[in-house]
């Protein structure tokens, strides 16, 4: 392989610009599939990206909770509780799915 200083000016961002083109076109062209695909495979990668994508910090502007009742705050408070709990005894290296497999089977 020719060393870099050999290589002509350009060439880099060439063959770069040329890779880009080309997934831009497969994503375009096979991205819904692949999204379904891995969500259905592997929920756990799925949701890894998902969360990836997210802000790691969300202002919420126009919440209502000042205005629920204690009730639904403590409904809330238990789903949420119950969401970590099953989470926490699906996780990984604790009896559960391994990361990227979407069951323990695979």
């Amino acid at each position: 392989m020719p060393h870099a200083r050999n290589r002509p000016v350009g060439l880099g961002q060439a063959a770069a610009k040329r890779f880009i083109d080309a997934l831009a076109a497969d994503l375009e062209s096979n991205c819904a599939d692949v999204i379904k695909e891995i969500r259905q495979d592997k929920p756990y990668d799925y949701f890894r990206i998902v969360v990836s994508l997210l802000p790691k910090e969300l202002s919420i502007e126009n919440s209502n909770i000042e205005e629920m009742t204690d009730e639904e705050l403590a409904d809330i408070l238990n789903t949420v509780r119950s969401l970590t709990a099953t989470r926490l005894a699906t996780s990984p290296g604790e009896g559960g799915e391994s990361p990227g497999t979407g069951s323990s089977s695979q």
